[in-house]
């Protein structure tokens, strides 16, 4: 993208993720910022360019267990959680605009698949050595 691109990569997608939690509600009088749904965007794109990459995540089991996976499985969840609670099964007070990570993500998501399409980092061909 160069530095320009993802400049107006970031903004537009910080965007876009602020007046779609506007339109989705409307009422709402907390004060929106759009960074979070800006970063949601980052991560959609991470997503379509890395998605075998290895994260690392603190997974709780009895306790926190650091454990590498794709970032597929990673960014899917927080994403699924992200929308789960946009529609209302959050914790807390409700101060966190989930819709705006999920359309920030969407956003990221769709302008790096129509921006990079397939030329998306590929895992190396493996060579197939025969005995001689």
């Amino acid at each position: 993208m160069g530095r320009f691109g993802y400049l107006l990569f970031y903004l537009l997608c910080g965007y876009v993720a602020a007046y779609g939690f506007a339109f989705t509600d409307p009422s709402s009088t907390a004060p929106l910022i759009g960074a979070s749904g800006a970063i949601a965007g980052v991560l959609g794109s991470y997503l379509w360019l890395y998605p075998r990459a290895k994260v690392v995540s603190l997974v709780p089991f009895l306790f926190f267990l650091p454990l590498p996976l794709p970032a597929w499985i990673v960014l899917g969840s927080w994403f699924l959680l992200q929308a789960v609670y946009a529609h209302g099964a959050g914790v807390g007070d409700g101060s966190v605009a989930y819709m705006a990570h999920v359309v920030g993500f969407t956003v990221g998501l769709l302008l790096t698949m129509l921006y990079i399409g397939d030329r998306r980092e590929k895992p190396p061909l493996r060579r197939e050595t025969r005995p001689m």
